[in-house]
């Protein structure tokens, strides 16, 4: 223990040493700032109560956050109350110095867990939706950069990720392959416009998935009854549903199964 002279310190009633003031914890509510016992002492009577009432701690945990709760209750009721001039004062310290100002609501920010961010913004964004979305749409040039740069210097993550989506989301992304198959195909023959998986499935279910041909339900193929060969459209008014022994079977060739030229049987 340092050397020092009576009137820098203060006797602990636990020990009965002298000791440092910077060996007692604080407290408020004592006259000189000071807890009676020091640090050691205190710790050493806080684990005697732990191991005769296991629960303490638990116990002091729920009791501070019980205070906590409360503090920011009133907190909360004092904004209300007094939310114009809270506003005001808070534009006046952030433009008194905005670089100090910004630099504390990133430190701020890292200390939210990623839940209460997420359940923030949900709230910011029921209050005021239209305006989130102008800022959203400002924003897609930056956004879109920002995505490829970190694609470029991540694209071990990035692969990995979109195997996890495309085995939990087997559905969504056949779907979008078909689809994407289907416009390549179409762009290669010169099409500039294309028909929506939307309304293929539309087209579908009003044949009642049969193929136009045969009849029989199968799985059903997209044809073209101008060929994109012959400079066909890649347009809905331009595509049957026929299964694939008579998609093959019809090649080339422009027929039209669909009634009244066609016999759905």
């Amino acid at each position: 223990m340092n050397e020092f002279t009576l009137f820098d310190g203060k006797r602990c009633n636990g020990c009965l040493f002298w000791c440092s003031k910077s060996e007692f914890y604080k407290d408020r509510s004592a006259k000189d700032g000071l807890k009676t016992q020091c640090k050691k002492c205190h710790w050493e009577r806080e684990k005697q109560h732990r191991i005769d009432d296991p629960n303490r701690l638990v116990q002091l945990k729920e009791a501070k956050l019980r205070r906590r709760d409360k503090a920011l209750s009133r907190q909360r009721e004092h904004y209300q109350e007094n939310r114009e001039r809270e506003l005001a004062k808070d534009r006046e310290a952030y433009w008194a110095d905005p670089e100090k100002a910004r630099q504390r609501i990133k430190d701020y920010r890292l200390t939210l867990s990623p839940e209460v961010k997420r359940q923030r913004s949900r709230e910011a964004f029921r209050r005021n939706p239209e305006r989130y979305r102008i800022y959203d749409r400002s924003r897609t040039p930056q956004k879109l950069e920002y995505q490829r740069r970190n694609r470029a210097e991540n694209p071990d993550k990035f692969r990995e990720k979109a195997r996890e989506d495309r085995k939990n989301h087997p559905e969504r992304y056949r779907r979008n392959d078909f689809q994407h198959y289907l416009r390549r195909r179409a762009l290669k023959k010169g099409c500039s416009e294309h028909f929506t998986l939307q309304e293929w499935e539309q087209l579908c279910e009003s044949f009642g998935n049969r193929c136009l041909r045969c009849g029989q339900e199968k799985i059903l193929t997209v044809d073209h009854i101008v060929p994109l060969s012959k400079h066909g459209a890649d347009t809905i008014d331009n595509i049957q549903c026929l299964c694939r022994n008579c998609n093959s079977w019809k090649r080339d060739k422009t027929i039209d199964f669909r009634p009244p030229c066609g016999v759905v049987t």
